[in-house]
């Protein structure tokens, strides 16, 4: 449980203010990436990558309610077929947006996307590197890092950072036998690294 306090809160370090404004702000990706010319090209396309992840976030739970087996007939570039299937879909990622949905509204879908997203990245990295080390405090420290890192800031704001990588790291990881193991948290994880682009 108190692991589970570190994620949490590691998560919401990592993006503060967006826990403050979880219910109708979003990161503004452009500033976020070039804060001096928010209007160069490179910014202003992160910019617009978020606004569309939050609409991804949010067709996918409206269809799997509405229209599961219509999925990827998303409402945009009507008349074509599958609109969904040319973008990413991230539908597991966006399973983790329905507790702000229920609770707020389609923003706070994909803030709580968001903020669940980095809470599991960081819990992987820590249990990778405690499998790996044998240390708990390494673990801990390497997924705190991870949550800090630059590299992967940029990502976690956009749609879902690195869970894949993270994911398919920690779950090829030998249990010291030469035999590997998958546990059972990271079986979900690697289902969810799955099912998103």
């Amino acid at each position: 449980m108190g692991s589970g306090f570190i994620f949490a809160a590691a998560a919401i370090a990592s993006t503060w203010p967006v826990a403050l404004h979880w219910r109708d702000h979003v990161v503004d990706g452009a500033r976020l990436i070039n804060p001096k010319d928010a209007g160069n090209w490179w910014a202003a396309n992160i910019g617009a990558d978020v606004l569309t992840t939050v609409w991804v976030v949010n067709w996918v739970l409206h269809a799997l309610v509405t229209q599961p087996l219509h999925l990827f007939e998303a409402n945009v570039f009507y008349p074509a077929p599958h609109a969904l299937a040319r973008s990413e879909h991230i539908v597991a990622t966006a399973l983790l947006g329905v507790p702000g949905r229920l609770l707020a509204g389609p923003v706070a879908a994909h803030q709580s996307a968001l903020l669940l997203c980095i809470a599991l990245n960081v819990w992987a990295t820590a249990y990778l590197v405690t499998r790996w080390t044998g240390s708990l405090l390494g673990g801990l420290v390497a997924g705190l890092l991870f949550a800090v890192s630059p590299f992967h800031q940029g990502g976690f704001f956009t749609s879902s950072g690195s869970a894949p990588s993270t994911t398919r790291s920690s779950c090829s990881a030998s249990n010291g036998s030469g035999r590997r193991e998958v546990p059972r948290g990271l079986r979900s994880l690697q289902w969810r690294s799955c099912c998103s682009s």
